[in-house]
């Protein structure tokens, strides 16, 4: 039972504190384990936040604002494993029967105790019963379980496969002495405990309030029998007991082989009435919901990158910005020596003054006066003039120079041209710049860009402005929006494939230029009957088949496929809405052949 805000979750809680997909239920062979699905506000029991925890009678716990309750009814399917949970009496219990999985780690063999009566889940995720510190496993990456007396194992859909005996299964039967190989870990199958202690996972189940399944009545009989001082077994009627074990495998084994080989049929070619019944699991025919959408990974970028370089040579004296800090426009980011500009403005200043100039003019003017009148010759005031005229003009010369000079000194002090974080700062304290050397690249990350190549069956059902979903890995559960910046007009000539831009808003800084991101363009929603994709035999282009159950009969049926989306396949025609259809071990059946079913939570 998947739970969270999104209408396509089983237990819909609609509140903005809640997650898309906030937490699932899973029935582990009747001990129910609730799991946090990367959620913002996650499961707290208490005060205290869990990735998971196995679900008790009277339990209560928050998931955002609401809070959950659980109790178990008095009744439980023939599926569910005889552990009560939460007190109550102990119903018959399957056998006692106990393996060991030795399992190869970096610091040695580490051995888990696999005990009838549940379900163990391995791999890489913490929320697993066996966590697998390999990265080379999947999250979930197989099961192990009890099934008519049988260990089996069954790969729950990993990406590097599950291995037993170096063959590659889906579902298999799993036995002492087997090998089993989960991403790069192996694993041995043992009936022998180990030398040192072990992990029980059903003892730790215990420990959280969970009672252990009571011992089988001819256990206490032959324990009661025998009495606590019986002699030990020779070692020579072990072996021998062993052989015969092993006899009757194989010629177990052989005749179930020529049975699944050799049509099972009667005088009038129908199923005979001895065929082998099965147990398989089947899912319902539904209608929901769809979205259908385009997936693709690519590389963040910024929206805009400057890289800001030196007008003038000069010395680094300091460099208040800082590598991977957030700037205004405008703050400065690197200063210069200008010590030897300032003397040189200090100098022109000097030169000639303003009251030198004033002083001339003034001379100058009281001579032309004095002439007027007779009083001075035309030598004195020509001198006058020209001695006013020189003054004026290295006065403005020299401010000329002086502005020249004070726009070089504010070269020194160089300053960030937009808003952004500083992507890379390229010099220290002490450094000698030359103009045009690049000084520090600052990035605008308020929005980024994800630039994903698309094949050409894809391409053409996209357009700008379409809506973008953006997930990282490192940022478990959590969901970036944007849109569909622009789509390519022309191939990759290499790689066959289109350019798509997408523009991602990141107000809050979290995305990083050169991070990998996974894009989700939604095309559309409809409302559509669906099969489960792990129901399809056989599919082609626009057809598969399914192996559906009707009256405890399993028969085989072509049906019609549209579009998948994530897990579902669109139905199209050949089934109708509540038709059960077999996901697990329908590769094992022949049309007609007798099963009894179960159901999972999808």
């Amino acid at each position: 039972m998947r739970i969270g805000r999104e209408d396509d979750n089983d237990l819909v809680l609609d509140s903005a504190a809640c997650s898309r997909h906030h937490a699932e239920i899973v029935d582990q062979g009747g001990l129910f384990k609730i799991t946090d699905l990367g959620s913002t506000n996650g499961i707290v029991i208490g005060d205290r936040r869990v990735p998971d925890y196995l679900l008790s009678e009277g339990l209560r716990l928050t998931l955002g604002d609401f809070e959950l309750a659980f109790s178990f009814p008095a009744g439980q399917s023939a599926k569910t494993v005889a552990i009560p949970i939460g007190g109550g009496a102990v119903a018959a219990a399957p056998s006692t029967k106990v393996l060991y999985l030795h399992i190869q780690a970096r610091d040695g063999v580490r051995a888990v105790k696999i005990v009838a009566g549940a379900d163990y889940i391995i791999g890489r995720s913490q929320g697993s019963d066996v966590v697998l510190d390999d990265s080379g496993c999947s999250g979930r990456h197989a099961v192990i379980f009890w099934q008519d007396g049988r260990v089996m194992i069954r790969d729950l859909e990993s990406a590097n496969g599950t291995q037993v005996n170096s063959e590659a299964v889906l579902e298999a039967e799993i036995r002492t002495g087997d090998h089993l190989t989960l991403g790069r870990t192996e694993v041995l199958v043992s009936d022998q405990p180990p030398d040192t202690a072990d992990d029980d996972i059903l003892l730790r189940r215990t420990q959280l309030g969970l009672q252990l399944p009571a011992a089988p009545a001819r256990a206490a009989h032959r324990e009661e029998a025998h009495g606590h001082d019986a002699a030990p077994i020779p070692r020579w009627v072990m072996a021998l007991a062993a052989v015969a074990v092993v006899v009757l495998v194989a010629v177990f084994a052989g005749s179930r082989l020529l049975n699944r080989v050799a049509p099972q049929s009667g005088r009038d070619g129908g199923p005979t009435a001895a065929a082998e019944e099965m147990i398989v699991e089947v899912r319902p025919v539904i209608r929901k919901e769809l979205s259908f959408t385009v997936s693709a990974a690519g590389t963040v970028k910024p929206q805009r990158q400057v890289t800001v370089s030196a007008e003038i040579p000069g010395r680094v004296v300091s460099a208040p910005a800082e590598r991977g800090s957030t700037v205004r426009a405008g703050d400065e980011l690197i200063r210069l020596d200008d010590r030897e500009i300032r003397l040189q403005i200090t100098e022109a200043s000097s030169s000639i003054t303003t009251a030198q100039v004033e002083l001339a003019r003034e001379d100058y003017e009281r001579k032309q006066r004095l002439f007027a009148d007779g009083a001075v010759t035309r030598s004195a005031l020509d001198q006058s003039k020209n001695q006013y005229l020189g003054l004026d003009s290295a006065y403005r010369s020299t401010q000329a120079r002086i502005a020249q000079l004070k726009e070089r000194a504010a070269k020194t002090r160089i300053h960030a041209p937009l808003t952004g974080t500083v992507a890379r700062l390229e010099v220290e304290p002490g450094e000698f710049v030359a103009p045009g050397m690049p000084i520090a690249v600052i990035e605008d990350m308020e929005d980024v860009l994800v630039v994903v190549e698309v094949a050409d069956r894809d391409v053409v059902r996209l357009r700008s402005l379409q809506v973008v979903e953006a997930t990282s890995d490192a940022f478990p559960g959590k969901i970036f929006s944007g849109v569909v910046e622009r789509v390519g007009g022309a191939a990759n000539p290499v790689t066959r494939a289109f350019e798509v831009e997408a523009r991602i808003a990141n107000p809050d800084g979290e995305l990083r230029s050169g991070m990998i991101i996974s894009l989700r363009i939604l095309l559309e929603k409809r409302n559509a009957l669906v099969v489960p994709a792990a129901a399809l035999l056989g599919e082609g282009a626009e057809t598969a088949r399914v192996v559906v159950v009707s009256n405890g009969v399993a028969r085989s049926a072509e049906v019609t496929v549209g579009r998948r989306s994530d897990r579902d396949v669109e139905l199209l025609s050949g089934l109708a809405e509540g038709d059960e259809v077999v996901v697990s071990g329908h590769d094992r059946l022949h049309d007609g052949q007798p099963v009894k079913t179960y159901r999972e939570n999808p």
